[in-house]
């Protein structure tokens, strides 16, 4: 077996240990928190027959290691259950979500790669240019900004002021893609902005020892 690959599987085993351990520790501290979900969801008014038929339809007369084995099972068979506050199925409500998080990824990495690599690449090529300096003080900055204040500059800017781009990502239930782009431009821009900086500083470096070697 290869170093890679011994690599990867560690990595991949160390994964999925964290999961598993981080679904446990949620599991059981939600499951520890004072109140009662049959009767949040009811209302204070139900009556005791109801919420027992409740709890019972949801599983919440059972001992709790009981429950999370059921759910973990489930997880491992595609089924993650029931939402308890909209009653839809728990994977089509994550699968909306992740189709837009996966759109917005892509383009973040769209915008952020390919300046990263021009910004880089310059900077390596004509260090101690005015351009290094000028890019690596851009860097620095964008690196010391959190990204909320650079979101609300964006949308104060480019919403409010000049009216490009909508002040909210709110898409519409059936979005085209040029919709798609004018409503998740500014938060894809917000995304990759420090992105840009930390990629940007890797490929000088990258790229200055390379050119430094004597090959």
């Amino acid at each position: 077996m290869s170093i890679l690959t011994k690599t990867i599987l560690q990595r991949l085993f160390i994964s999925i240990a964290m999961l598993v351990v981080i679904s446990v520790v949620i599991f059981f501290a939600v499951d520890m928190l004072p109140g009662d979900i049959a009767r949040a969801i009811l209302g204070a008014n139900a009556s005791t027959e109801a919420l027992e038929v409740l709890r019972h339809k949801l599983g919440l007369d059972q001992p709790a290691i009981l429950r999370f084995w059921q759910w973990a099972w489930g997880v491992l068979h595609g089924d993650f259950g029931t939402s308890l506050g909209s009653g839809e199925p728990v994977m089509q409500t994550i699968s909306f979500r992740l189709h837009n998080t996966l759109f917005l990824a892509g383009m973040g990495a769209l915008i952020s790669v390919p300046v990263a690599l021009l910004l880089g690449i310059g900077s390596a090529l004509w260090r101690g240019s005015l351009f290094d300096r000028t890019a690596s003080f851009v860097t620095m900055g964008a690196i010391s900004m959190p990204e909320f204040f650079v979101a609300y500059t964006l949308v104060a800017l480019f919403a409010l002021h000049f009216q490009i781009f909508p002040p909210i990502a709110t898409l519409p239930q059936d979005p085209t893609l040029t919709e798609r782009l004018q409503v998740l431009i500014l938060p894809a821009i917000t995304l990759s902005f420090s992105v840009v900086a930390h990629m940007m500083r890797m490929i000088r470096a990258a790229l200055i020892d390379v050119l430094d070697s004597p090959y």
